[in-house]
């Protein structure tokens, strides 16, 4: 059972968005490519109840950007766990129903050489 979703985003003009709503982490809008991450309480919630909800469905999505992050690293990508941003802000970013999270963690991915540009920019 998947109890997270995982949202690809690529627009420029979102990636800006979960940048502000990621307390101006600003690396998020210039990374190629952000993955958003959400635990999905509902899909665990029927079988394993309430406990699937609360954590379960958290530690799938967070075993989900672990393995998304290995996957980047072998592919010779770069990538950045952001968990610090406005779980209110990003629902209405990426147009998703709201309490569909909790939203467990947008993360930036993009080539190795322009992370340490985007890092070094700070």
């Amino acid at each position: 059972m998947q109890a997270y979703e995982i949202i690809i985003v690529r627009d420029a003009a979102r990636k800006r968005q979960l940048a502000a709503a990621a307390w101006h982490q600003d690396f998020v809008a210039v990374a190629p490519v952000v993955l958003v991450f959400c635990a999905n309480p509902d899909r665990n919630r029927g079988k394993y109840g309430e406990r699937g909800a609360r954590l379960y469905a958290v530690q799938d999505a967070t075993i989900a950007v672990t393995y998304a992050q290995l996957a980047a690293t072998v592919q010779g990508l770069g990538t950045c766990w952001v968990g610090a941003f406005d779980e209110g802000a990003v629902p209405q970013i990426l147009n998703t129903p709201p309490g569909g999270g909790p939203w467990q963690c947008c993360q930036s991915v993009s080539r190795r050489s322009h992370n340490r540009r985007a890092r070094a920019g700070r």
